[in-house]
Formats: C-alpha cells, structure tokens, sequence
C-alpha cells in the first residue's frame, strides 16, 4: 500500500482508475463508495476525470497497479477537490456488469 504523498504525485493519469476502483468494489468491499470527479493535475494544472473509493474518512485508490489509502481530506487536498466535484456510482454499480 502507498501511503508516501511523493510516490502518490508521481503515478500517471490516463490509467485504469474506473475498471480497478470499480472492481474492487464489486469484488471485495461492496459497502464502500465508488467515486468519480475531476481533479487537477499537479503536472499542468488542467482537470482530469478519476475514480477513487470512499469509506468514511478514508480513501482507497486501486488505478493505475497503485494500492493507495489515504485519508481524505489529504487525497481531496492532493487533487485540489471539494465534496462538489464529486459523484457517487450507487445507482450504477447496482444495475450495471463492469464488462459491458
């Protein structure tokens, strides 16, 4: 698990953050929240859509082969996000299979 904010900043955008988020939801913690917003990049500056799991005050990012938690104040800091930028997949992960 990363936990290091150095070794987080590095991994690169444009990876598999729905499918792996979305997954581990599915497959091991189906009580959590799937997210997904827009965050900016540290790089550039310009926004980005990712997806990221919630439970509680905690965040769990399963994309791109990273296993990060963090609390989330800390990752919302990370991504220059507030509670506004934010969606929950509630409505999609009970209706919908991850490989259609």
């Amino acid at each position: 698990m990363v936990t290091d904010v150095k070794k987080i900043n590095k991994v690169k955008t444009g990876g598999d953050c729905y499918e792996a988020n979305a997954r581990f939801v599915l497959d091991e913690c189906p009580d959590y929240m799937l997210c997904h917003g827009v965050a900016i990049l540290k790089t550039d500056g310009l926004p980005y859509g990712h997806c990221w799991v919630e439970n509680g005050d905690v965040v769990i990012d399963k994309g791109n082969g990273v296993d990060a938690e963090l609390p989330l104040d800390l990752y919302y800091l990370l991504g220059n996000m507030t509670d506004e930028d934010r969606e929950y997949f509630i409505d999609w992960l009970a209706n919908r299979n991850i490989d259609e």
